[in-house]
């Protein structure tokens, strides 16, 4: 759905404009030149690079109806951009960039590992106005912030009470969040803990109405992957991004499309959209976006360098240019064992 900008009355917190260079990845995959995946067509992706220190680690992404990207950071930022795309949607550049401090209930930064560790983002249409929640790891509490043109605004808000609707194990708590607007789940915000419990029992994702509930329902988990994001469809399905890494068989990244209604009937496999490995061009994939387009809705990427220099921050973009029913059950061919190197 439409998530109109509004301009808050909230003081602006201290924030800083900074640049950011883009070289162009055109291609996704060496042995794929036509960039069509399943129902997926690779539109283009990003290097995205800045002199800005505190610009890196980028765990979560939103983006707004004006093509203005909203991110954050697992060390206490927040990034706002605009995404310059192409008129069939390839990414162009980031432009008019500022970076802020994510504020607690007290309108402090939050500058400890505990309280920073920012990994999700989404816009909600609340009752007081439009407001972009945040996640993050530790078992934290969702916290709520305005915004205006050019970033998050004030003191965090606690919409769903002091902790964490579901907890995770210490560094495994929520990784992915999405607001749905349309439907079954029309309303509701879903949250994914990155890791599955140690108790089988107990819950690996939920759904807050918007009444206050907590519903828990659950995901399947396979092959060892952690769900480090979430957006939806333009029909309400969802679509989960996930992420494996060893140093015994490389870095993989997949995309899941899970349907409402089997996330509303309480237990949830999904489907393959996506399966791709180190011979593709990925890193640490932590944030995605879904945006509608006439030619088809856009899924957009982003990826968490952990602020290392053996890391990169990319931006990929794929669209929905075929058809979910074929989708099979998500169970990729097992990783082919990798030479030492």
């Amino acid at each position: 759905g439409a998530f109109c900008l509004a301009a808050s009355s909230t003081a602006v917190g201290a924030q800083e404009p900074f640049t950011v260079d883009a070289t162009p990845l055109p291609v996704f995959h060496r042995d794929t030149p036509s960039n069509i995946f399943g129902p997926l067509t690779y539109l283009g992706g990003l290097d995205l690079r800045s002199g800005q220190r505190r610009y890196e680690a980028l765990s979560g992404l939103t983006i707004l109806e004006d093509n203005r990207a909203l991110m954050v950071t697992d060390e206490g930022e927040w990034v706002s951009a605009t995404l310059d795309v192409s008129a069939d949607g390839a990414p162009l550049g980031l432009s008019n960039a500022h970076l802020g401090a994510l504020l607690d209930t007290n309108g402090r930064a939050m500058r400890t590992k505990a309280l920073a560790d920012a990994e999700a983002i989404t816009p909600v249409d609340t009752p007081d106005g439009p407001q972009i929640w945040v996640a993050s790891e530790g078992n934290q509490p969702i916290r709520a912030y305005s915004f205006s043109a050019t970033g998050l605004e004030g003191a965090a808000e606690h919409p769903f009470g002091p902790q964490a609707p579901i907890l995770g194990r210490r560094n495994m708590g929520l990784d992915a969040m999405v607001h749905v607007t349309a439907g079954p789940l029309a309303g509701a915000t879903l949250v994914f803990l990155e890791e599955p419990p140690r108790s089988a029992s107990a819950p690996t994702a939920a759904r807050l109405t918007a009444d206050g509930r907590i519903i828990p329902f659950a995901l399947q988990r396979l092959d060892g992957f952690a769900v480090t994001g979430a957006a939806h469809l333009p029909d309400g399905d969802i679509v989960i991004l996930e992420r494996r890494f060893s140093w015994a068989d490389g870095l993989y990244m997949r995309l899941r499309h899970l349907p409402a209604d089997d996330i509303a009937a309480g237990a949830v496999q999904g489907r393959l959209m996506l399966h791709a490995d180190e011979i593709a061009i990925i890193d640490n994939m932590e944030g995605l976006a879904i945006t509608d387009h006439p030619d088809g809705p856009i899924l957009t990427l982003i990826s968490d360098d952990n602020g290392n220099f053996f890391q990169r921050t990319i931006l990929l973009r794929f669209q929905l240019t075929g058809s979910l029913e074929e989708l099979v059950a998500a169970t990729p061919p097992a990783p082919v064992a990798r030479p030492n190197l």
